[in-house]
C-alpha cells in the first residue's frame, strides 16, 4: 500500500522556516561562543606573558619597570622587550633619544608583536597600526599599566608600574633608570594587586590618534589606565575624588578607563602573574582597592 504525503500548507511552510531559523541562530551563537572562548584564552595568555616579563625585568634590575623613561621617549612595553623575545628590536633603540628622532622612528613604525593585541578587539578588519601622524605605521597595544592616584598626596600614583624616579643616563643606560617600585613595595600582596589590564578604546579610535604606538610614551593615556583619580574643583581648588574604573559599555568616551572587547568582563594580570576576569559592573571603589599596591586592603575578587 502506498502513502501520499499531503503538501505543506502555508502555515506548515512558515513553521519549518521558523524552526530552521531558530536552529541556525542557536548554531551561530554556539560558534561565536567557541570563537570568543579561544580569543579570550589567547588574550589571557598575552597578559600572563607580560606578567612573567615583569618578574624577569625585576630579576635583572631589582625593580619594576617604569611607566616611561620620559615624556615622548619610551614606554614600559619598550623596556620589557628583551623579556618577551624581542631583544633584536630592543638593541635597535637609542633610549637616550626621543622616539620621534630619525634614528628611532623606523624602529617604532616597523615594530610588530601580536601578543600586545587582543584578538577579540583586533580581529577581522580592525586596524593594527597607526594610520596617521608622525609615527604612522606604529603598532599600538591593547594592554596598559594599572594606576591609581593617592588621595592623600595629589598627583602621586599608587599603582605598580608608575612614572620613573630618575631617567636613564647615557653612560649607564637603563641600569641607571630609577623606578619608585619593587615587588617588595606591593605590601597588599602580589595576588591581591592588579598590575596590567586591558585598556578601553572606542572602535572609531582604533588606528587613529588615540591608538598610539606601544613603544612610545606620547602621553599617559597611551601607557596607563586609572582606577580612580583626584581632580580639583574650580571654585575652592580643593582635591575631590572622581572614581574611574571599567567602561560601562562600548560607547563610554572616558579614555582613562579600563575596558575590553570580551562580553561582560575585562582581563587583568596581577602582580603574581595570575590573570583574572573582572566583571564590567564591578564597583569602581572595589577596582581601586585591587589596583593600589599598598592601601592595606586585601580585597577578595568579586564573584
Amino acid at each position: 500500500m502506498s502513502h501520499c504525503r499531503s503538501p505543506l500548507t502555508p502555515l506548515g511552510v512558515l513553521t519549518v522556516v521558523t524552526v530552521l531559523l531558530f536552529a541556525g541562530a542557536i548554531g551561530s551563537a554556539q560558534i561565536f561562543g567557541i570563537r570568543e572562548s579561544a580569543r579570550r584564552a589567547t588574550c589571557t595568555n598575552n597578559l600572563r606573558q607580560l606578567g612573567i616579563a615583569t618578574h624577569l625585568y625585576h630579576d635583572t634590575y631589582a625593580q619594576l619597570p617604569s611607566l616611561a623613561t620620559d615624556e615622548g621617549h619610551w614606554s614600559w612595553v619598550a623596556l620589557m622587550l628583551p623579556f618577551v623575545e624581542q631583544e633584536e628590536t630592543f638593541k635597535k633603540i637609542d633610549f637616550a633619544s626621543p622616539a620621534q628622532s630619525e634614528k628611532n622612528k623606523g624602529v617604532v613604525t616597523t615594530f610588530r608583536m601580536g601578543q600586545l593585541m587582543c584578538p577579540s578587539r583586533r580581529g577581522g578588519r580592525q586596524p593594527i597600526a597607526r594610520a596617521g601622524g608622525d609615527l604612522k605605521g606604529g603598532q599600538p597595544t591593547d594592554y596598559v599599566a594599572v594606576s591609581t592616584t593617592d588621595l592623600k598626596k595629589f598627583g602621586r600614583t599608587s599603582g605598580t608600574i608608575i612614572f620613573r624616579a630618575e631617567p636613564p643616563t647615557k653612560e649607564r643606560g637603563l641600569r641607571a633608570l630609577k623606578s619608585h617600585t619593587t615587588f617588595g613595595s606591593i605590601t597588599d600582596g602580589l595576588g591581591n594587586t592588579a598590575m596590567i589590564g586591558e585598556k578601553h578604546m572606542l572602535e572609531d579610535w582604533l588606528g587613529g590618534k588615540y591608538d598610539e604606538p606601544a613603544l612610545v610614551a606620547l602621553n599617559d593615556q597611551n601607557t596607563i589606565r586609572i582606577a580612580s583619580t583626584v581632580e580639583k574643583e574650580k571654585e575652592d581648588d580643593k582635591p575631590v575624588e572622581k572614581l574611574r574604573g571599567l567602561a560601562a559599555d562600548a560607547k563610554d568616551k572616558d579614555d582613562w578607563k579600563f575596558g575590553s572587547a570580551h562580553p561582560d568582563i575585562c582581563l587583568f594580570v596581577f602582580a603574581d602573574s595570575s590573570v583574572h576576569p573582572i566583571k564590567n559592573k564591578t564597583d569602581a571603589k572595589i577596582l581601586r582597592l585591587l589596583c593600589d599596591r599598598a592601601d592595606g586592603e586585601r580585597f577578595k575578587l568579586p564573584e
